[in-house]
């Protein structure tokens, strides 16, 4: 199971991921751009919190990647929310991206008035998609059935992933 890591968002992060990116639409954006700036945040809180837990962490915002992780590329896939996340909330890979060239994802959810996010977990990419489960665009999300699936995904519980703290 998955320890989810609280944090803080502060006013610096939040300014440096506004530097990251011009914030128009990326190509096939579920939300048509605008939830850009949740994900500049998260690579942003997800860089500082590894890097002060010891790791070596270079922050390269590639089309494959978003951070190098001692040695491990990882990309950062971030979600806007209003709540704190739960076990068994899902994390995405859009279907468009799984040619993503990258070793590894790290899931982060920022909280819509940014001022906290939380790391709920990671998995190499190979193993996601063994383990992950396929949805259509338009079919009903069984756990959440008010919920319909805006692009075809891949989906896996935030309970499956592996834990990034260091114990």
């Amino acid at each position: 199971m998955s320890t989810v890591i609280n944090l803080k968002v502060t006013e610096d992060q939040v300014k440096r991921a506004e530097g990251l990116y011009p914030f128009g639409s990326l190509k096939n954006s579920i939300t048509r751009g605008k939830s850009n700036i949740y994900g500049a945040i998260g690579e942003i809180v997800a860089h500082d919190y590894l890097k002060n837990t010891g790791r070596v962490v270079d922050l390269v915002n590639t089309a494959d990647f978003d951070l190098i992780v001692n040695g491990n590329k990882i990309d950062v896939k971030t979600k806007r929310t209003t709540v704190p996340p739960l076990q068994n909330f899902n994390c995405s890979i859009s279907a468009h991206n799984t040619t993503q060239e990258c070793s590894h994802y790290l899931f982060v959810r920022v909280h819509e008035n940014k001022r906290c996010a939380w790391i709920v977990g990671y998995m190499p990419k190979d193993e996601f998609f063994k383990r992950a489960k396929f949805f259509r665009k338009g079919q009903k999300d069984p756990k959440f059935p008010a919920w319909k699936f805006a692009a075809d995904c891949y989906n896996l519980e935030i309970s499956k992933l592996q834990s990034i703290r260091q114990e």
